[in-house]
């Protein structure tokens, strides 16, 4: 999965940003908000045009989190964008690979591994760094997973020995 990193690496050096809705008007992709039923966000290819739609029935962070999972479909899955649409039901479905590295893209795109990495030396747990960020949980288990994999510490959720399962 390093080819992702890197992907986002160098657009975030390139265009110095990580919003994923400025990249798309830097890569020329346009992007929609639209009500989109149960659907959260749909990738597809209109007249040889990327094109993204987000739900505008999301909050403004999910929003971002949508954009940037559907931005990795158009820069790592352009060619089966071509054939079929990539819609989005629910976030962080992981049942394919395909769903997995548009993941990856936006953990890495969102999440800055050495802001990530200076919380949880404040001692701070995953539940508070999510709130600090502003960003899904889910989302930082999986940057969390990704960055063990590079070599960063392994930063699991604190578990309070008062609570009682």
């Amino acid at each position: 999965m390093d080819y992702i990193y890197d992907t986002v690496h160098n657009l975030i050096l390139k265009f110095k940003t990580r919003d994923p809705f400025e990249l798309c008007e830097y890569l020329g992709i346009r992007y929609f908000k639209a009500d989109l039923g149960s659907q959260q966000g749909v990738f597809g290819i209109i007249d040889n045009t990327p094109v993204i739609f987000v739900s505008s029935a999301i909050d403004k962070r999910t929003q971002m989190l949508v954009c940037a999972h559907e931005l990795g479909h158009a820069l790592l899955h352009y060619d089966i964008a071509k054939e079929k649409c990539l819609r989005e039901f629910e976030m962080f479905n992981m049942n394919t690979k395909v769903e997995y590295q548009a993941n990856t893209f936006a953990a890495h795109l969102l999440l800055d591994e050495d802001e990530i990495d200076e919380l949880f030396c404040e001692g701070r747990d995953i539940y508070s760094v999510s709130q600090l960020l502003e960003i899904n949980v889910n989302l930082l288990n999986l940057k969390l997973a990704l960055m063990k994999e590079a070599g960063y510490k392994n930063y699991a959720p604190a578990w309070d020995p008062k609570i009682e399962f």
